[in-house]
């Protein structure tokens, strides 16, 4: 270790190449944790929505459950509580879908194979 003649630890050109290094380090993990890192952002509603609407609360599935499930599971638990699940828009491809209500169509919006968001079930 030097020192200077008031007793200062001086840093090495290595030493200070090291610490630039990690701090330059911590900058990248530091953004990339602000950012999400590309993770899609899940929409979390309040009110529960029930699937199949035409059935009793007790019988039905709480539709919230597939939000941040994959998009295979999300439509096999769609499936065993007698829902279809729709896909509306799948990462920024908007599908075209009907008008004619359903209480036992479940739409979604999928994000990088992630459920994200439920816009009912009609």
């Amino acid at each position: 270790m030097c020192r200077d003649v008031t007793g200062v630890r001086l840093l090495r050109s290595s030493d200070v190449r090291a610490l630039r290094a990690r701090w330059w380090l911590a900058l990248v993990v530091a953004s990339a944790l602000a950012s999400g890192c590309g993770a899609p952002e899940i929409r979390r509603q309040e009110a529960p929505l029930w699937c199949p609407e035409d059935v009793p609360a007790a019988e039905a599935v709480d539709a919230r459950k597939v939000l941040g499930m994959r998009e295979s599971a999300a439509a096999k638990l769609a499936r065993k509580a007698g829902c279809t699940m729709v896909v509306m828009q799948r990462d920024d491809e908007v599908f075209a879908t009907t008008a004619d209500y359903d209480p036992r169509r479940l739409k979604v919006e999928v994000m990088d194979g992630i459920v994200t968001r439920l816009y009912g079930v009609d």
